[in-house]
């Protein structure tokens, strides 16, 4: 996990499953930085107002597709990373 101010508000992102290692780990997470600083503020802080409403779960579900584009699952049953982003 690691801490980040991303349009003037502190939160804490994390990426999760998938088999990853620590480098890949921390480019997914620079990953899921950018996609979020890529986004206008209003519609950032938006989502982050509404923690784990509909705004934010539909920001993370497109953060979600991203982090999967690219992936290459190792087993048939592995899943692809997930983010999660909380205020810090």
């Amino acid at each position: 996990m690691s801490k980040h101010n991303i349009h003037g508000t502190e939160v804490s992102v994390d990426v999760f499953q998938g088999n990853l290692s620590e480098v890949s780990r921390g480019r997914c997470i620079g990953k899921v930085v950018n996609l979020c600083r890529e986004m206008s503020a209003e519609a950032f802080n938006a989502a982050m107002a509404d923690c784990y409403g509909a705004a934010h779960t539909a920001m993370l579900e497109m953060i979600d597709a991203e982090l999967a584009t690219g992936y290459t699952k190792r087993f048939a049953d592995e899943f692809a990373p997930i983010a999660r982003i909380d205020l810090a």
